[in-house]
């Protein structure tokens, strides 16, 4: 096989993870972005990638692991969101990177969470339990 192809079959899917825009989801995941991207962000066009992960941390809960640090979830600007897999999707920091990917197509950079809108994560929160998310 020549060296070119078989780095591509190697390397290739995972460079190209977030080309495609598709990633294995979780059962509801549907749901849960309609709940949060749609009604209690009120946003239009399409949500980040959502990359879940159960990566160990060292601890007793999983984490998502990027550059050596562990996270709940954390939003790589204009790519993906990492999010840690615990079981229900209003346990996880799902709604909270949604957040930050909507500020960042709108031009927004609030890593404090210091804006009004940060209140609509709590209210995500809120409708995805009561959904059973």
């Amino acid at each position: 096989m020549r060296p070119a192809l078989l780095a591509w079959l190697l390397v290739g899917p995972v460079l190209g993870a977030g080309c495609g825009r598709s990633a294995p989801s979780q059962a509801g995941q549907a749901q849960a972005q309609q709940i949060v991207w749609e009604q209690a962000f009120g946003a239009s066009g399409e949500p980040p990638l959502v990359e879940w992960r159960e990566d160990d941390c060292g601890g007793p809960v999983v984490g998502a692991r990027h550059a050596g640090v562990c996270y709940s979830g954390i939003y790589l600007r204009d790519d993906r969101a990492l999010v840690a897999w615990r079981g229900a999707f209003h346990v996880t920091a799902y709604a909270h990177e949604l957040m930050h990917a909507l500020q960042w197509s709108r031009g927004v950079d609030d890593p404090d969470h210091l804006r009004p809108e940060w209140s609509q994560v709590d209210e995500a929160v809120a409708a995805l339990t009561a959904a059973g998310l």
